[in-house]
């Protein structure tokens, strides 16, 4: 794995607060990044390690039903603290396109 330093502005949250039954497990994380900035051995890194995670917490039965998705929102398509977010604003290089 790579030893890439943690994106600033992602987050994961995870629900329920307790452990749900076994036949009940089926894990699931949403990762929002300004488009361009994650590529796709960073998309597929944060795959693995976030289902690493949910098996750590749920236990190996939790694997097979595992699901991350990794978006990428179009430059200015989102804000935090009422204030709209940018690529320029975060001092990042705008996007490849």
């Amino acid at each position: 794995m790579s030893t890439a330093t943690p994106l600033p502005y992602s987050r994961v949250v995870l629900i329920p607060s307790a452990p749900p039954p076994k036949e009940s497990i089926m894990p699931f994380a949403n990762f929002k990044f300004p488009e361009g900035i994650v590529d796709a051995a960073r998309k597929e890194e944060i795959i693995h390690r976030t289902t690493a995670m949910f098996v750590e917490y749920f236990g190996e039965q939790a694997r097979p039903y595992s699901m991350v998705l990794v978006e990428e929102v179009a430059d200015g398509g989102w804000g935090r603290a009422d204030q709209t977010l940018t690529l320029a604003k975060m001092g990042k290089p705008p996007s490849k396109e």
